[in-house]
């Protein structure tokens, strides 16, 4: 399972593109790289807010900014990838910081805007076209004829074996894909129940989550990074990963998602290039992770 939070690079690290389209650009390559390496049919979950900046497109001047929305923008992007979108799940974070929305001396019509106050959990899946002749995983045999398509490029098959151990009432064989392979492992399954509890949590598709404060009453950054709560990352791991799987984040920060991953029994991978949080990130995870480079 792949994730990824792009609040780190847009808040510090926008600048550094000469315009909107060289910084999706930018990111069109490296979500190619993230499609390559995730295994087919799994997810991709990917945390974006859209800002108020300047494209730079046009203009550099004040009056270039507008309100920017990358969370469209990317869903684009990931398609355009090979990405299947599939859910846009609300982080509405309630009361924030920005003071964005106060102009109490202009009660006018056009001088009132609500302030921005949540963020996307989009969801994707990989479904690489894989015309594989995948054996029955009831009875073994490779006596499978082609099925319907259950999502795109996510092809189905039946098991034609007369003697499988498996039929429905109506005689037919047992359908399958290379994805129902882990879903409909017992195994797999059982090491990964996920609470009731938990599942009913994030049974709206508008989930209200307290952002992490890190600006005092004097503006000063305290962290001096840009978190997210740990229950974003801890949806994606539960809902979207087995037991003893990968989970990579390739923009960590100071490792929140691998510090998850590795609370739930997965395997966290982070990238981070920024090493002045080196030391942040050997605190943050403990010093038995103090051994490996960042």
């Amino acid at each position: 399972m792949l994730w990824l939070s792009l609040r780190l690079i847009i808040a510090r690290d926008y600048a550094q593109w000469e315009n909107l389209e060289q910084y999706l650009l930018n990111m069109e390559a490296i979500i190619k790289e993230c499609y390559r390496v995730l295994d087919n049919h799994r997810v991709f979950v990917f945390n974006v807010g859209d800002i108020f900046d300047n494209d730079n497109l046009y203009t550099k001047s004040t009056w270039g900014k507008r309100r920017l929305p990358l969370g469209a923008y990317f869903i684009t992007l990931f398609e355009r990838v090979g990405f299947s979108f599939v859910d846009d799940i609300i982080w509405d974070k309630g009361q924030v910081q920005s003071q964005r929305y106060k102009n109490g001396d202009r009660p006018y019509p056009y001088y009132q805007y609500p302030m921005n106050c949540y963020e996307h959990i989009l969801v994707f899946h990989k479904h690489r076209l894989d015309k594989t002749r995948y054996p029955c995983p009831v009875c073994g045999c490779l006596q499978v004829n082609g099925n319907a398509y259950t999502e795109k490029g996510l092809k189905s098959w039946e098991c034609k074996n007369l003697d499988c151990f498996e039929r429905s009432k109506a005689n037919r064989g047992k359908r399958f894909s290379a994805k129902t392979y882990f879903t409909q492992n017992e195994n797999l399954n059982q090491e990964s129940v996920i609470e009731k509890d938990f599942i009913y949590a994030w049974r709206r598709d508008i989930k209200t989550i307290n952002p992490v404060i890190k600006i005092n009453s004097k503006g000063q950054n305290t962290l001096g990074h840009t978190p997210f709560p740990k229950e974003i990352p801890e949806f994606a791991v539960k809902m979207f990963s087995y037991n003893g799987e990968i989970v990579l984040d390739p923009f960590s920060g100071i490792g929140t998602s691998v510090k998850v991953a590795s609370k739930l029994g997965r395997i966290g991978i982070g990238i981070e290039r920024n090493k002045k949080l080196k030391e942040s990130v050997y605190k943050f995870l403990g010093k038995s992770l103090g051994e490996y480079e960042l």
